[in-house]
């Protein structure tokens, strides 16, 4: 596709990730480590095509509403370092995805990104994702100030 969109000088590229792709979580380094590789890719991506006007946009959902979590199998060993993390961890997120955010609204989001003259490059969705990335935009900043 890339071949024909810069011969087009046009396109718009749209990589669903998670808010996980810029937050670490115990328990799901393998899920949360895919999730900062495709940020990585985008944005390199978009450094890389923007010369041909080609866009590359990140959705980054928080957890949305499916039964996804209460379907898991329980793989954690009895005797596990980790049984008391991992069991809080999946019991919150199974109580986040039956609040979660609507799917509708991940594909609300999608429509309105490509649809935008200039899109951003990153849109978070869901409040719960807003939420996870305050604190870290507020240490950021901190960060910046003291430099």
């Amino acid at each position: 596709m890339l071949p024909t969109m810069r011969a087009q000088k046009s396109g718009i590229i749209v990589n669903v990730s998670s808010v996980a792709g810029r937050i670490g979580f115990p328990v799901t380094p393998a899920y949360i480590s895919s999730k900062f590789a495709l940020e990585g890719l985008s944005e390199s991506m978009r450094y890389e095509l923007a010369p041909f006007n080609i866009k590359t946009i990140i959705i980054e959902p928080g957890v949305v509403k499916t039964n996804l979590f209460a379907s898991l199998k329980k793989t954690t060993k009895p005797d596990s370092v980790y049984k008391d993390i991992t069991e809080k961890v999946m019991q919150g997120l199974i109580m986040m995805s039956q609040m979660g955010t609507p799917a509708q609204e991940v594909a609300r989001t999608i429509i309105n990104a490509v649809s935008s003259e200039n899109p951003l490059p990153r849109y978070p969705v869901g409040n719960d994702a807003i939420m996870f990335l305050r604190p870290r935009r507020a240490r950021l900043t901190l960060s910046l100030k003291i430099i």
